[in-house]
């Protein structure tokens, strides 16, 4: 009995560091080949790091800017929480540098500096100056960092893009503004597969259906889904629901946070608002997430009533 309880506990262990060595093997690979095929760093100490973009005296606490780097304060697009973020840029090449948590942002930053601090008062909060930079550690989260390879990635669209093969097949083709306003706007044999109505066509106020009546009118086939709310969807609604008339304009909340809010309108009986829940972490002793994570989903609430 001994022997095999040992035999199945070596063989649980030898299964664990089996599943371990796959699941981290290309992280070994990756490692390996940026050690061995890369010149040697710039610093023996420092590696390939990023100059400081200021200095601070120890002595005397005077500031010493790089005259290189421009560093911007501004909030983070990469969900729409919007946090604040601090962006360092090359003067000479106008390239971001990093981005990281803005130190006057409440979302970013425990605890935030007030915005009457100064512009020094924010540097010194994030130096080693009195050990500042420790206590009021100013940071963003994966999504906000991952904005830095999102500007420069290849995949990055920049210019309105047609479709010229078959669905799904990848291809894609780059098309004129004023194209892709025409062929919007007129419809036509637009892909080689029939005739597809343009905008024009469809604002039609005839019925749908006139067997189903709540359908509504043959507008409502036009949907425009909105990304952002960042001061554009008051715009947007205006123009398709007021103006062209489509009732079916839909928010980010039916896709970006669809689980989250049908969990809390499961919770709370509401399914046709779908409240957005804003739990009160700090005073809670027990918190239920339904159809969300706290350690990768959600918004940062902590701060939202400062």
């Amino acid at each position: 009995m001994t022997d095999r309880r040992n035999f199945l506990r070596k063989a649980a262990i030898g299964g664990g560091l089996t599943a371990f060595a796959a699941g981290f093997a290309t992280t070994g690979v990756r490692m390996a080949e940026h050690a061995l095929g890369q010149d040697a760093p710039n610093d023996r100490l420092h590696g390939n790091s990023l100059k400081p973009e200021f200095r601070i005296d120890p002595a005397s606490g005077r500031l010493e800017p790089d005259p290189g780097q421009q560093v911007s304060y501004t909030a983070c697009l990469g969900c729409t929480t919007q946090c604040g973020v601090r962006v360092r840029i090359d003067k000479a090449s106008g390239k971001v540098l990093r981005v990281a948590g803005n130190p006057y942002s409440p979302l970013s930053t425990d605890p935030h500096l007030p915005m009457k601090a100064s512009i020094r008062d924010s540097f010194i909060a994030l130096s080693r100056q009195n050990e500042k930079g420790l206590a009021g550690r100013s940071t963003a989260c994966g999504r906000g960092n991952a904005v830095l390879s999102q500007m420069d990635s290849p995949f990055r669209v920049l210019t309105p893009l047609k479709r010229v093969g078959p669905r799904n097949s990848g291809q894609w083709q780059p098309i004129a503004f004023e194209q892709l306003v025409k062929e919007l706007t007129e419809g036509g044999n637009l892909f080689g597969e029939g005739h597809v109505d343009g905008l024009r066509a469809l604002r039609s106020f005839e019925p749908i259906d006139p067997a189903a009546p709540q359908l509504g009118p043959r507008v409502n086939q036009v949907a425009v889904w909105s990304s952002v709310n960042d001061g554009r969807e008051p715009f947007a609604r205006r123009f398709w629901q007021q103006a062209y008339g489509t009732l079916n304009f839909v928010g980010h909340g039916s896709y970006c946070g669809g689980a989250y809010r049908s969990g809390s309108g499961a919770m709370f009986g509401d399914l046709k608002a779908m409240p957005h829940a804003k739990p009160d972490f700090a005073h809670a002793e027990f918190v239920i997430f339904v159809g969300t994570a706290p350690g990768n989903a959600g918004n940062p609430f902590k701060r939202q009533g400062t």
